[in-house]
């Protein structure tokens, strides 16, 4: 068998290249952005903005009474055995951006949001910046998530710009 046809096949096997990479990014300002889909969504989505740029993941969250929020989420569990960290580096900007908060979550949760595994919050808003998740007590699959949404205050919009997330 020709050496590209063993390769679809054993791509079409697998689903898809290595993942995460060599450097462990499961996402690399544009890379594997295809892995990375709608997960958990609160409130009224109108006012939720989600994209996927050239170089970040974007989500802008704007204020009514519901708390709008959206997750982008992995579209399949990786092993966190013998893994102690994921690494994002993210920026949290916007009009009355502590209105508005950013997590990143580690979870069983196929949604990529739960507060019973392993997550990271923050409503305080932040330029491009790297923060740090401690998954060193997990073992297993899980989803990884990035949450954001706005809370109730009037005219408040958060906008958060996701750039890389690794694992080490």
């Amino acid at each position: 068998m020709p050496i590209g046809v063993a390769m679809r096949a054993l791509m079409g096997a697998v689903g898809r290249a290595l993942w995460p990479d060599a450097q462990g990014y499961i996402y690399n300002e544009g890379a594997y952005e295809d892995r990375w889909i709608e997960g958990y969504t609160e409130g009224n989505q109108d006012y939720i903005t989600a994209t996927r740029e050239s170089d970040h993941l974007y989500i802008r969250a704007d204020t009514d009474f519901t708390v709008p929020g959206y997750t982008w989420v992995i579209d399949q569990p990786v092993d966190l055995t013998n893994i102690n960290t994921v690494h994002i580096e993210w920026e949290h900007t916007g009009e009355s951006a502590h209105y508005a908060e950013r997590r990143l979550h580690a979870t069983t949760n196929p949604d990529g949001y739960s507060d019973d595994d392993a997550n990271i919050w923050s409503a305080t808003p932040t330029e491009r910046t790297e923060e740090v998740l401690d998954v060193s007590g997990l073992s297993g699959e899980y989803y990884i998530g990035v949450h954001f949404h706005c809370t109730y205050y009037p005219g408040a919009y958060g906008v958060l710009r996701t750039y890389r997330i690794w694992l080490e």
